[in-house]
């Protein structure tokens, strides 16, 4: 097994030395979990999979030693069918010569671009135990690992061309102008945004009932649009943007303030009221 290691890295060598001299010098956004094994966690059980949440990193047994590998380049994690004397556990990881899916992380496509002509990759693991609980648990752990690794990763991927904004810069006078119960739209969260939305010195501050804010500086408006009450059945205000702002888990060029004005005369014409 040793020698077809070394023989394998001696092609993948020569290999990569004639077909990645160029590519190797690109920036690649390396994974590294840790940077030394001093700061693997201390409390790794010699014989099981241990997942670290907060390292986005699970270890896993392999000829006694515990191998830590990063989330990012996990296929898939599948449990088969136990039979009468153990459960099982499969690990399917991104490797060079496969098509890469959707759910691959930038920072794998890149490592396998750069990596894949000379260094050796593990395609599958397969686990056996006879306790069903331990391998079980390992499972629902690496995949709520692999969710919060893709949810992180597509949050940081919405906010990577987003420019900062300047900070606001609060008025310290009492009057504010403020305006209560409006509706914001595209919604912060759930079915409805309901808030408050106050002028400052270099932009508007929008608070929600649920303490959420949004702010949109002055500087950052192109357009803004004015719709009266006028034959509408609700009065409004639209603010199309230069630089698109992230609200929820969306960007957006277009923010919109407004309230309905009917519902005075719904309650007038009401027969509980006649």
């Amino acid at each position: 097994m040793r020698q077809k290691i070394a023989v394998r890295r001696n092609e993948c060598r020569s290999s990569g030395s004639q077909q990645g001299l160029s590519s190797s010098h690109k920036n690649v956004a390396e994974v590294n979990a840790y940077h030394s094994a001093k700061e693997y966690p201390g409390d790794v059980p010699p014989s099981e999979i241990f997942v670290d949440m907060q390292g986005q990193t699970f270890f896993a047994p392999i000829n006694g030693a515990q191998v830590p590998f990063h989330i990012s380049m996990v296929k898939n994690v599948v449990q088969p069918d136990p039979d009468r004397t153990a459960t099982y556990l499969r690990l399917n990881f991104f490797t060079p010569g496969q098509t890469l899916s959707k759910d691959a992380a930038p920072a794998t496509t890149k490592l396998i671009e750069e990596h894949g002509q000379s260094s050796m990759f593990i395609k599958e693991m397969l686990y056996r135990s006879r306790e069903s609980q331990r391998l079980t648990a390992a499972y629902r752990m690496i995949q709520e690992l692999r969710k919060r690794f893709r949810q992180h990763a597509a949050k940081a991927a919405e906010e990577a061309d987003l420019i900062p904004q300047e900070k606001l810069v609060k008025m310290r006078d009492q009057r504010i102008p403020r305006m209560a119960d409006l509706t914001m739209r595209p919604f912060i969260s759930g079915k409805k945004t309901m808030g408050t939305l106050e002028a400052h010195t270099n932009g508007l501050r929008f608070t929600s009932k649920k303490h959420e804010i949004v702010d949109v500086m002055f500087a950052n408006i192109k357009h803004s649009l004015f719709q009266p009450c006028e034959n509408e059945v609700m009065v409004l205000v639209h603010f199309n943007l230069r630089n698109p702002l992230l609200i929820g888990k969306k960007k957006t060029h277009d923010v919109q303030f407004f309230t309905e004005v009917n519902e005075t005369d719904v309650q007038i014409r009401d027969p509980r009221h006649t």
